[in-house]
């Protein structure tokens, strides 16, 4: 059966679900970095237990309808899976994703509160690591608030996602069923513009969790790079989804970099600006982006051009007009002619506040004992503003660990 980019219906997943040979040493397992219980999963939806096989789902992810949509299952569950050796692997993650959005729209997730006052914790930032930090800590019976310096809630999944990768409503879903376990948002409120950490301890804190992610744009220390047009891809993706278009039809755009990003970046791009390229300065092959990303953009009709390491930016009157490259093949120089260039090449955490201790790589520095403790006194921090730009999985695997490291540190005192 082909199966595209677009759901499954319950026919196609249960059809997809019964290739699983449920292995008894199931390497999807060990593929996954939340170390999620497929088997069990896919076998309880086989049985038609769409309940139970939520249930054991959402033992390990809170955010299933976004994992299952996201996740570089090539590389992870999927890329592990025994059939991939001869056949296709299970597409793991449309099954998860149609697991999700059953529950969700037949009502079989239990959003209730526990009732228990073990505490409060502020958590800042509702990313992917501060969303299932707070899940956790509201299952075990905390009082969470969320400070979020957006208007909306979902950090990067609101913000940095482009919706045909994500639709938002995946995104509002698990926002609502954090809602519906008594988790409170203050939106439009900014560490270090709005509030302090000494300010949220004065409030009666038991414990902070910081998880503001890694949005500040690392340079690609390239002359012009203050030229009018250079922009980096975080910020384009963010001001596009508040309807804030940095780009005209008309302009002629290309792209430096070869993740994820930079595969968001051109394909909503190319929806404004139909002149979008990417240039790249390894292989194809050496790209970090997922393929399906990738063949989602050579879908799209955007053309790469490879081993192409940016020179500089080249400009007329402070506005950009081209960028200058060395082919590291030919060892040709030449230049392409653009008026507007998104880099992606990374991003690092912005930390508004100077009494927390950082590394050499300007992350926030964390103990192990207990896990997730800053410098400071009950004050913790986990996922990229921690371990810089990485996977959303990563950075809610982090968040849950962290939970329990903060449920641990609270109740010990």
């Amino acid at each position: 059966m082909k199966i595209d980019v677009l759901d499954l219906n319950k026919e196609q997943a249960l059809e997809e679900a019964k290739r699983c040979l449920n292995c008894k040493k199931p390497l999807c397992v060990s593929g996954c970095p939340i170390q999620n219980n497929i088997p069990q999963f896919i076998s309880a939806f086989v049985n038609d237990d769409l309940k139970t096989a939520y249930e054991i789902l959402t033992e390990k992810t809170n955010l299933p309808a976004i994992c299952g949509k996201i996740c570089d299952h090539s590389k992870q569950c999927e890329g592990h899976c025994i059939l991939g050796k001869k056949k296709t692997p299970v597409k793991i993650g449309k099954i998860e994703n149609f697991i999700a959005n059953y529950a969700y729209e037949n009502n079989l997730i239990n959003n209730q509160k526990t009732g228990s006052n073990l505490g409060n914790v502020a958590i800042i930032g509702s990313g992917p690591s501060g969303l299932s930090c707070a899940y956790i800590l509201a299952k075990e019976g905390f009082n969470v608030d969320i400070y979020e310096m957006e208007e909306k809630a979902g950090g990067i999944l609101s913000y940095g996602i482009p919706t045909f990768r994500l639709p938002k409503n995946n995104v509002d879903r698990e926002i609502e069923k954090l809602k519906n376990l008594g988790i409170n948002f203050i939106l439009n409120s900014k560490l270090g513009k709005d509030f302090t950490l000494e300010d949220l301890k004065n409030k009666g804190y038991n414990a902070i969790y910081i998880s503001t992610g890694a949005n500040m744009a690392k340079s690609i220390n390239v002359e012009g790079e203050e030229l009018e047009g250079v922009i980096h891809a975080n910020h384009f993706l963010t001001e596009y989804a508040k309807n804030n278009i940095l780009i005209k039809p008309e302009d002629v755009v290309l792209v430096i970099g070869g993740g994820n990003v930079a595969m968001d970046a051109c394909r909503t791009a190319k929806l404004v600006a139909k002149d979008t390229t990417v240039v790249y300065r390894r292989t194809q092959q050496e790209m970090p982006a997922s393929l399906e990303e990738y063949e989602e953009a050579v879908k799209d009709g955007i053309p790469f051009m490879w081993r192409c390491s940016p020179l500089q930016f080249i400009g007329e009157n402070n506005k950009l007009t081209g960028l200058k490259v060395k082919n590291l093949d030919t060892e040709e120089e030449f230049v392409i002619p653009c008026t507007i260039v998104l880099t992606a090449i990374g991003s690092k955490p912005i930390v508004n506040d100077d009494k927390i201790e950082l590394n050499q790589w300007d992350c926030i520095k964390i103990s192990e004992s207990p896990f997730g403790m800053t410098n400071i006194e009950g004050v913790f921090a986990g996922g990229d503003v921690v371990n810089g730009a990485d996977t959303v999985v990563t950075a809610m695997r982090e968040g849950r660990k962290t939970a329990y490291s903060i449920k641990d540190y609270i109740l010990s005192k």
